[in-house]
């Protein structure tokens, strides 16, 4: 598959990686709260 550097992103180790990934799935609608289920 052709890559693009543009989407690698880089973080400072797997936990500030999956708590990024988390926040960008989480929303704030009150109307349709959003879980994660680990």
């Amino acid at each position: 598959y052709p890559c693009n550097s543009s989407d690698i992103y880089l973080c400072n180790g797997a936990s500030d990686g999956i708590k990024t990934v988390i926040k960008l799935l989480m929303n704030n609608d009150p109307k349709k709260p959003s879980g994660i289920v680990s």
